[in-house]
């Protein structure tokens, strides 16, 4: 069994307010409310190693499963850092490989390396470096979409792909005991 870190299928709206909350990332998402980085701090940071997946499910129901060997989100003191273990999923795919190693960005809070706020920029708050090639933090945009890398956005290999003007109808985010994963 997987533990929804976040369930990312209705239409969130980036605002100021929505990253002020640590305890919560701070997103309504109609029936759903998103757990907080210190929540995710809290399942990845035990003795347990903790397995991380990403559920993609695009337009036609067709869905992509991109599975970690482990996560750990860092405290508030040390900025939400992710660390990703090893990625195991379909080459090409692992979009988290510029995150890996990153700080979580927010509206308020630049964390990331890039001279402007990647968070404002691509309208949510996620592991930026100099931004990304994912955010499924993103707006959900529901399909193809003309604005750049603004949408919940999973590219393959790199940052400019079309994959980063189609923002995917669902997304799901998990972890579970590394030691449950099928490998």
């Amino acid at each position: 069994m997987w533990t929804e870190a976040a369930d990312l299928r209705i239409t969130n709206i980036f605002s100021p307010e929505r990253c002020q909350n640590v305890q919560g990332l701070g997103l309504f998402l109609s029936v759903r409310f998103i757990p907080g980085n210190d929540a995710l701090h809290a399942l990845t940071s035990g003795n347990e190693s903790m397995a991380f997946r990403v559920v993609l499910i695009n337009n036609t129901h067709d869905y992509a499963l991109l599975d970690y060997e482990s996560i750990r989100v860092a405290s508030e003191k040390d900025l939400y850092k992710i660390q990703l273990g090893k990625f195991l999923g379909p080459n090409g795919w692992d979009s988290m490989e510029v995150s890996n190693g990153q700080s979580f960005s927010t509206y308020d809070r630049d964390n990331d390396k890039w001279s402007d706020n990647c968070a404002v920029t691509y309208r949510g708050a996620w592991w930026y470096n100099r931004c990304h090639s994912a955010n499924l933090n993103g707006l959900n945009l529901n399909g193809a979409h003309d604005s750049f890398a603004d949408g919940m956005d999973w590219s393959l290999r790199g940052y400019t792909t079309p994959l980063q003007y189609y923002s995917y109808p669902s997304a799901l985010m998990m972890i579970r005991p590394a030691k449950l994963l099928r490998r």
